[in-house]
Parts: C-alpha cells; structure tokens; sequence
C-alpha cells in the first residue's frame, strides 16, 4: 500500500537528514501496449487521484512541501491531466484545487 510506502520511504529519509518528496498520479493504464501483463489502476472519475494526494499530504515535509505528478504526456500510459477530449480540464482542475487544499496560499 503506498501510505506504508511513504511512511517507510519518509521515515528513512529522515534518519538521513534528507526530505521524503511524495508522488501523486491520476491513473495507469496502458493496456495498449502488446505483450506484457500491466497493471491498472482506475481514475475512478477522479476519486483515485484526490485518494493519492490526501496520502501524499500525510507526508509531506513543512519545511519543503511539494509533491511530484507522475505524469507528462503520457498518453500511452492513462496519466496525462493535460486537456483532453475525455476529461477536458477536468484534471488540472483538480490538480490547482488540490494542491491549493494542501499547501494554501499565504
């Protein structure tokens, strides 16, 4: 589970004098690529995205408070948040509204 991930992750990070920056992704699908069994895991029209940030938020570090998306015109893979014809903004919408529950502007 990625929550234990980050906890480890962030626990050991720490005993290292290092900061634990979590990542959040939308989804993962890329079952248009042949060959291989791939892991799914479903948007769930947004739900699995907002669920990822409210984990990541649990470990961030106040003295560096950010996140990674893992995404980046991954197209291929189901985790673009870029405008599309099947979400239109719907993600970078979700993205500005998350990160602001999370790290509010002063």
């Amino acid at each position: 589970n990625i929550s234990g991930l980050y906890q480890k992750y962030s626990q050991y990070a720490k005993s290292q004098n290092l900061y634990f920056i979590p990542n959040v992704m939308p989804g993962y699908d890329d079952r248009n690529l042949k060959g291989l069994k791939r892991p799914i895991l479903e948007r769930k029209e947004g739900e699995f995205y907002k669920n990822y940030w409210q984990i990541a938020k649990k470990y961030l570090d106040p003295k560096l408070p950010i996140t990674l998306i893992t995404t980046f015109n991954e197209w291929h893979e189901g985790t673009e948040i870029e405008p599309s014809e099947e979400y239109g903004t719907k993600y970078l919408e979700l993205t500005k509204s998350l990160k602001n529950s999370i790290c509010p502007k002063k």
